[in-house]
């Protein structure tokens, strides 16, 4: 039972623009490190670039999945960024997540489905978790 999740700070240019480049960089830097501290002994978390992170966990089912992600969201909604001694900022994550019981789904395919969960995530009013689809089989291109 594979999950992948994306997890995608709201609206950072906002705080690369209010706060400078060195604050954003500082929510980067505090989002990562949680997402570390969170899965630590729970699954496999990297930047897939910009202020977008993936993580690899496993889940029982769909239900233990949405509420890990659920639990991760409501986790940085309380956090608190401390930038100087004069702001802080608070953040909030959409998330994507993408489940499979099958074992011949691919790491691909189900990278695939957590992004489009995670842009259905922010389209829809951000900071909240969306499941995707059950990821498509894809067949290998011969060549």
């Amino acid at each position: 039972m594979a999950c992948r999740g994306f997890k995608d700070i709201d609206d950072f240019k906002l705080i690369n623009d209010t706060y400078g480049h060195l604050a954003g960089d500082q929510a980067l830097v505090d989002f990562s490190n949680k997402i570390l501290q969170v899965y630590q002994n729970k699954g496999i978390a990297g930047r897939v670039g910009g202020e977008e992170f993936a993580v690899c966990f496993f889940a029982e089912d769909k239900r233990a999945a949405l509420m890990e992600a659920e639990d991760f969201r409501t986790t940085m909604s309380d956090y608190t960024i401390i930038l100087n001694q004069h702001d802080s900022i608070h953040i909030t994550a959409s998330i994507g997540i993408s489940f499979t019981e099958r074992r011949e789904v691919t790491f691909e395919d189900l990278y695939r489905e957590a992004d489009e969960a995670l842009y259905r995530s922010k389209n829809s009013g951000k900071n909240r978790v969306t499941l995707g689809r059950e990821p498509i089989l894809r067949e290998a291109m011969k060549g």
